[in-house]
């Protein structure tokens, strides 16, 4: 069968938003992507931080704590826990990535 363009169209934007970055809660910027380094259970898995840098959580300039495991991320948005999480990804466990 044929795929109508609008469908392909469709289709690519859905991709698109799953493979694009959450937004962090606390700001609306596209978080910051990171991967487990620490031996363990969790060692490799992808997860998604606040993109700004570590600070009070009063002060709007910090980081806000927004902390989510890829894997969970749920078409369309949203998923993800608190900071921290379970199993320790944090703000200290993870490098690499980038957020944009």
């Amino acid at each position: 069968g044929v795929v109508s363009t609008a469908d392909a169209a469709a289709a690519f934007s859905r991709i698109a938003n799953l493979m694009a970055p959450p937004k962090c809660r606390g700001h609306g910027e596209a978080c910051n992507i990171r991967t487990v380094k620490k031996e363990g259970d969790n060692c490799g898995r992808v997860f998604y931080v606040c993109p700004r840098p570590a600070g009070l959580r009063t002060d709007m300039k910090a980081d806000c704590g927004h902390f989510e495991w890829a894997y969970l991320r749920q078409p369309g948005g949203g998923g993800g826990g608190g900071a921290g999480g379970a199993g320790g990804g944090g703000r200290g466990g993870g490098s690499g990535g980038g957020g944009g």
